[in-house]
């Protein structure tokens, strides 16, 4: 069983520290803004500072020894004693800050902050340091500055229940309540012990769980008998089924006032831990860590007696930002801003220092990065023997206390410029519905005076109040009270006052409340606007429309939400067949049924009014037998409908449309072009043509484009002063290069019935084919123009000296020149006849077309050679032989009589090859053109191979023989 300790007055230094330590010491702990505490590891005080003793008012003697208890108040007691033991079983370092008041020796109450750290010294916890700040500034500060957001929030206290077990008895020692703790510490049923004598329960429950039962009871039960002392000892719980023996401390008082005044109430505190921990109280290094490491959320640090840091801790690198190795011999004006330091306010603080003892001050510091922090700083002397040693410097950020608090006096600026400047008028009620505030323009509406306003009611009984359709306001309607009522806002609610001076105006009211965290109400906000005003304009633009709606040219009419007409022009009941008089007040819908048959008006309507988004639709009503075109305008009160017979225009469109689509045909096939139309802007709006199937961009790609987005640069500038100059009335023919192909455009204009041009027309078609053919003709008559010519003139010389003299061999010589232009006409035939796509070929024999060509041919001695492994192919036959037979006199002239030909086949067509010289390479293309010959050639007959060639889709290419001869070979041939 534990003993009370005995008070030792202040704690002292560790044995063995030197003077010189105890001062640094002292003098560190007096360097931290507030009082200096240390508890030991069963929560008394066993060290209090002068701070500590000044702000509670009670003697050293007094404290030392105590539980806090002794100056706190019971919950705020319990609650430290709760987080003492908590943090007492957790064994961790960390800082506990709690918010409580000191009770002080004259009854003052005093609101502190307490941090509590445990004291570790390699082993289980031994007490705890606390560092205890008046905080009364700050709460009234903060009380000051939140006054404006308090009127509309309500205070909420927590009350933190510990983990304690509980006894509560009365004035008979009856359990009055016992807590769940007091269960699982006694094994009992607490609902089964209320209202039984508690000296009864000692000695038949509890005393069976307790190691030492008799000694347990006596110490009860004798706190029983006298009731007029605390009682504090420790009890050990016997080990049951193996569970981990504990130790328990009581604590008991008796209660001397209230409902239960003569009772008592008994507290059980789990210190098994404490029981168990080991770890000296005054170990000299842990104790200066312990309470460096409870202020951590400050910037503690030594200087030397220049100024020069020399120690730096957790809590300075969090704050500034700098290592140990950053700055450790730097001079603590590195914190302060450049002008700062530039006018002497580092070294300032410190004469200060030395001469008071200690300096407070607040400003801007510098971080390691260069960001500002606002700083509560304290310099404090150190003095060894009266000797200046260095100074203990303590540092605080705060930077966010300083932005909470200004934007606090923001808010209540703003907030109070709001209610003294807003042409609205807006007063503030309590729970009851009592006024609090109300701002000027509300007290000059509703005439309130000082007087009313600290009475808390507005007087209104002399104020006439009816609802906007004039019934009559009674109390329950007003706004406020209905937010009273049901919590829920009340929105623009429309109201006519009439005032004891018999004026009349028009108010919008809302009333909206305001709740505290626990949802209950804690004022109402009201405001009310004048919109008398806007009344009497609504009036008189009522009257302008009426009048206004009476001219408008279209069919107009007016439902309300009910969908009744409410006003009809005459246009309307010119179209609707129906007078004003008929309809007014009527239902859309049942003076014409059919309307709401069709399901385009009816979602048009209904649609409208429940969006409040503007529809319209377009139809043939058969009803009215014309075109309607409907726009329906919704409003809060119904919609307003414009209507017009459009029958002229939908039938002229409908007619464009029928002249568009014919048009649309006809040129979606014009062949082999393109037609497009384009507006004044020279825009295309319409393209087709069967040309688009070969070409890179589709018609519907065309729409839209201006010809420098249909063409390149130089086309593009060439077919917009086309397009220009059908604009302009006339028309004009170009031609242009696009997409590999030339095209011949043809542009013209649109004119309307007036005969001026809004349009125009242009017509594109490919030439390309076209341009191909001629050029061909042009090299026909060149080569037929060089190729006939000289045999005609030797024909011409031969028969002249055939006339003069009679020789024979002149008349063979004409006969071989004959024979020579008869060979240039037959290739020119077969050239214009054959140079076309082969569209339906014949299975042929190649081998059989061979031997027949080469018999066509007078090849003299040379000799013609037949691979037998030819397939049959599909070709034109005609052209076949023609292509074989040029190539064989090709042969025949340039490879000699004695010449090889051989006809190879290949495995996707065939070769023919000689033995003759061959063709340099750098001729090979040049020899396929049309007139190149390098003998006695025509200059036609390779030229007419290529074609025939290209014209059954082949790919043709020259290269040398096994011999050296020339080779030429066909791919991509067909076999049948």
């Amino acid at each position: 069983m534990g003993e009370r300790p005995e008070n030792d007055g202040v704690a002292s230094p560790p044995p063995g520290a030197d003077a010189s330590f105890s001062e640094l010491y002292r003098t560190l702990v007096d360097a931290v803004p507030g009082g200096v505490c240390q508890l030991d590891a069963d929560g008394r005080l066993v060290a209090v500072d002068d701070v500590l003793v000044e702000l509670t008012g009670y003697d050293r003697e007094m404290l030392v020894g105590a539980h806090p208890a002794a100056f706190l108040a019971d919950d705020d007691a319990d609650r430290l004693d709760a987080e003492f033991r908590s943090r007492l079983t957790t064994d961790t370092a960390n800082v506990s800050t709690l918010e409580l008041a000191i009770r002080t020796a004259s009854g003052e109450s005093i609101p502190c902050e307490l941090r509590l750290n445990v004291v570790l010294a390699g082993g289980p916890p031994r007490g705890a340091v606390c560092v205890v700040r008046d905080v009364s500034d700050r709460v009234r500060r903060d009380a000051e500055l939140e006054s404006v957001q308090d009127a509309f929030e309500s205070m909420a206290s927590v009350l933190d229940e510990a983990d304690v077990g509980v006894f509560l008895l009365d004035s008979d020692f009856e359990i009055v309540w016992a807590d769940r703790t007091i269960e699982r510490f006694f094994d009992l049923d607490r609902e089964a012990v209320v209202s039984r004598d508690k000296r009864d329960v000692l000695e038949e429950t509890i005393a069976d769980r307790v190691a030492e039962p008799k000694s347990f009871v006596d110490v009860v039960r004798s706190s029983y008998e006298d009731n007029t002392a605390a009682e504090r000892f420790e009890c050990r719980l016997r080990s049951v089924d193996g569970a981990e023996e504990r130790w328990l401390e009581h604590r008991s008082n008796p209660i001397t006032a209230g409902q239960y005044a003569g009772g008592r109430i008994e507290l059980y505190y789990d210190v098994t831990d404490r029981k168990r921990s080991e770890v000296a109280l005054y170990e000299r290094e842990e104790q200066l860590r312990t309470l460096v490491e409870a202020v951590d959320e400050y910037a503690i640090f030594m200087l030397d007696t220049d100024g020069t840091v020399v120690t730096w801790n957790t809590g300075a690198r969090e704050i500034k930002g700098y290592t140990t190795d950053d700055v450790v011999g730097e001079h603590f004006s590195t914190f302060y801003p450049e002008k700062d330091a530039a006018d002497g306010k580092p070294e300032r603080l410190l004469s200060t220092a030395r001469e008071e003892g200690q300096v407070e001050d607040e400003g801007w510091r510098v971080r390691k990065d260069g960001s500002r922090f606002w700083a509560n700083v304290v310099i404090t002397a150190i003095r060894d023997d009266g000797d200046l040693v260095g100074y203990a410097k303590v540092t605080r950020d705060m930077t966010e206390r300083r932005e909470y608090e200004e934007q606090l006096r923001r808010e209540r600026d703003l907030t109070e410029q709001l209610l003294r400047t807003s042409p609205i008028a807006i007063s503030v009620r309590d729970a009851d519905g009592s006024l609090l505030l109300a701002n000027h323009r509300a007290r000059e509406l509703f005439g309130l005076t000082e007087p009313k306003l600290a009475e808390g009611s507005e007087n209104l009984e002399e104020w006439t109040i009816s609802h906007a359709d004039g019934t009559s306001f009674s109390p329950s309607d007003r706004p406020a009270v209905r937010v009273l009522e049901t919590g829920n806002q009340v929105l623009d609610q429309k109201v006519v006052v009439e005032r004891p001076s018999g004026d009349r105006i028009w108010l919008s009211v809302s009333a909206a409340p305001v709740f505290d965290d626990g949802g209950d109400l804690q004022r109402i906000i009201t405001t009310a606007e004048d919109i008398t005003g806007v009344k009497e304009r609504e009036r008189q633009l009522e009257s302008e429309l009426g009048e206004l709606l009476g001219r408008i040219s279209d069919a107009f009419y007016a439902l309300d939400e009910e969908y009744r007409f409410t006003h009809v022009n005459e246009r309307a009941e010119e179209l609707l067949q129906a007078n004003e008089d008929e309809l007014l007040g009527e239902s859309l819908w049942e003076m014409f049924p059919e309307a709401a048959e069709v399901d385009e008006v009816w979602d048009a309507f209904h649609t409208a009014m429940e969006t409040q988004e503007q529809t319209s639709y377009e139809l043939y009503f058969d009803l009215l037998d014309f075109w309607v075109e409907a726009n329906i305008y919704p409003s809060e009160t119904g919609v307003s409908v414009y209507f017009r017979d459009v029958t002229e225009r939908i039938e002229r469109e409908q007619q464009l449309a029928e002249s568009e689509r014919r048009y649309r045909t006809l040129a979606e096939h014009f062949p082999n072009g393109v037609v497009m139309l384009f507006d004044e802007d020279l825009r295309c709006t319409l393209a087709a043509g069967q040309a688009f199937e070969n070409l890179p961009i589709s018609a519907d790609e065309l729409e839209g484009r201006v010809p420098a987005e249909m063409v390149d640069e130089s086309a593009g500038r060439a077919l917009e002063s086309a397009f220009q100059e059908a604009l302009d009335g006339t028309e004009q023919s170009i031609e242009v290069e696009y997409a590999g192909r030339q095209w011949s455009i043809h542009t013209a204009p649109i004119t309307d019935v007036q005969g001026g041009s809004t349009a125009g027309m242009a017509m594109a078609q490919d030439i390309t084919e076209r341009n191909e053919r001629i050029q061909k003709l042009e090299q026909f008559a060149s080569v037929v123009s060089h190729g006939l010519r000289n045999p005609l003139g030797i024909a011409q010389i031969y028969t002249d000296m055939a006339r003069r003299e009679g020789n024979p061999e002149d008349f063979d010589q004409i006969e071989q020149s004959l024979d020579r232009m008869e060979t240039i006409i037959e290739n020119l035939l077969t050239t214009s006849r054959e140079g076309r796509t082969v569209s339906d070929p014949d299975p042929v024999s190649l081998a059989a077309t061979t031997t027949e060509a080469w018999q066509n041919v007078e090849t003299g001695e040379a000799t013609l050679e037949v691979d037998d492994d030819l397939e049959r192919v599909l070709v034109d036959e005609d052209q076949l032989h023609s292509l074989l037979e040029n190539l064989f006199r090709n042969a025949v002239e340039y490879g000699g009589e004695a010449v090889t030909v051989r006809l190879r086949s290949l495995e996707d067509g065939f070769a023919v090859e000689d033995t003759g010289p061959g063709i340099p390479a750098e001729k090979r293309d040049e020899v396929l053109q049309y007139g190149y010959t390098s003998g006695s050639g025509t200059g036609i007959g390779l030229a007419v191979v290529r074609d025939i060639a290209q014209a059954h889709g082949w790919e043709i290419s020259i290269t040398d023989s096994e011999d050296g001869g020339a080779r030429f070979e066909f791919h991509g041939v067909e076999t049948a």
